[in-house]
C-alpha cells in the first residue's frame, strides 16, 4: 500500500469510529441502564424512589447527595397510550429561614433511549408543573388531550419509545429525605 491509500484507510476508519460512538454507544448505555435499573427493581410505568445517595451505595461516577431521585422507565413499543405523569410537588423546607430557599426544589427530567434529556419541567410548590402527559414519539394530532381545570397539565411527545423520567428533590438531609419518601409515594407514571 502506498501512503495515500494508508491515509485513506486511517481517515475512513477514523470517520467509522467517530459516527459508531455517536450513534452506537448511548444506545448501548441506555440499554445497560435499562437492565440495571431493572436489575434493581425499577419497573417500567411506575416510580420508583432510590434510596439516599451515599458513597456507600453510589451507582453513578458524580450523583448529587442532596437529591432524592425517583425513576420511571417508560416503553411504548407494546403500548402506545399516553403516560400520565404526576410529581407531587414538594412543599417548603424546615431550612427555609437558614438557606433563604423560598421552596424545595423539584423537577421532572426526561432521557431519550439516546441519553439526551429531551425535557425537563420545574415542579412548583403551588403543583405547577406536576401533571404532564407524555405522548409516544410521532403521535402528535393522534390524540385529543385535554387539559383539566385547576392543574397545569403540559404535553409532551417523546422522541424514542424507550426512555427515563426521573424526578429530582432537593433533600439535603436525613429528615427531608424521609419527608419526600412520604411524598412520593403519591407520585404516578402511568396510563
Amino acid at each position: 500500500m502506498n501512503k495515500i491509500t494508508l491515509a485513506l484507510v486511517f481517515i475512513i476508519s477514523a470517520v467509522a469510529a467517530h459516527y459508531g460512538a455517536l450513534y452506537l454507544v448511548p444506545g448501548v448505555i441506555m440499554n445497560r441502564t435499562f437492565d440495571a435499573m431493572e436489575g434493581r427493581g425499577i419497573t417500567t410505568s411506575a416510580f420508583t424512589l432510590v434510596p439516599r445517595v451515599t458513597p456507600e451505595n453510589q451507582t453513578v461516577v458524580r450523583p448529587s447527595p442532596d437529591l432524592a431521585y425517583s425513576i420511571c422507565l417508560f416503553d411504548f413499543r407494546d403500548n402506545q397510550s399516553p403516560l400520565n405523569i404526576h410529581a407531587t410537588p414538594w412543599p417548603l423546607q424546615e431550612t427555609e429561614q437558614q438557606t433563604g430557599r423560598r421552596e424545595g426544589y423539584a423537577s421532572v427530567s426526561f432521557f431519550d433511549a439516546r441519553t439526551n434529556n429531551f425535557a425537563t419541567v420545574r415542579v412548583m410548590a403551588d403543583g405547577t408543573g406536576s401533571n404532564i402527559t407524555l405522548m409516544p414519539p410521532n403521535s402528535a394530532g393522534k390524540y385529543n388531550i385535554a387539559v383539566r381545570k385547576g392543574y397545569t397539565l403540559k404535553v409532551i411527545e417523546a422522541p424514542t419509545e424507550q426512555g427515563i423520567i426521573l424526578i429530582r428533590r432537593l433533600a439535603a438531609s436525613d429528615s427531608e429525605y424521609a419527608k419526600v419518601q412520604d411524598l412520593a409515594k403519591t407520585d404516578r407514571c402511568g396510563a
